[in-house]
């Protein structure tokens, strides 16, 4: 399911295509047995879309996917939505996003220890903010943290 065959898989790989602005990984297994795909839609594509029913919103991120990753991805073995703009607590985002200048003046704060009360967790990380990978770094240094 790689676009290119140099592409090796299991390497994250983000691709943008400027017409929709979707977000777009290739996070297959490395053995590339296994293909996982993800599109992230947003800004006012998402807001469009949210709108569409559902089976048809799938129709067009397949398509999508297709063309970038070739005709196997038309047949997933499964397939999620999560429309963040619904979830109660995030209001439209997966990630914390703070305006220019706000991470740098404020981001040790968002680090540092209230009490007893440690924060881990993506947006405190100073690797890979945002991401899964900077939310376990923040994770393990925070339980490191705690068993001091």
């Amino acid at each position: 399911m790689h676009a290119d065959p140099a592409d090796r898989p299991g390497r994250l790989r983000r691709r943008r295509h400027r017409r929709v602005g979707r977000e777009r990984a290739d996070s297959s297994s490395p053995s590339g047995r296994h293909g996982v795909l993800v599109s992230v839609l947003e800004g006012a594509v998402a807001r469009r879309l949210a709108g569409l029913p559902g089976r048809e919103r799938r129709g067009l991120v397949l398509d999508e996917l297709v063309r970038l990753f070739g005709p196997a991805a038309a047949r997933p073995v499964g397939y999620v939505e999560k429309d963040w703009n619904s979830e109660e607590f995030t209001r439209g985002a997966y990630a914390a996003v703070f305006p220019p200048g706000a991470w740098t003046a404020h981001g040790p704060a968002l680090r540092t220890p209230v009490g007893r009360v440690h924060r881990g967790g993506a947006e405190t990380s100073t690797r890979g903010y945002g991401y899964m990978d900077g939310a376990i770094r923040s994770g393990e240094a925070a339980a490191v943290a705690v068993t001091r």
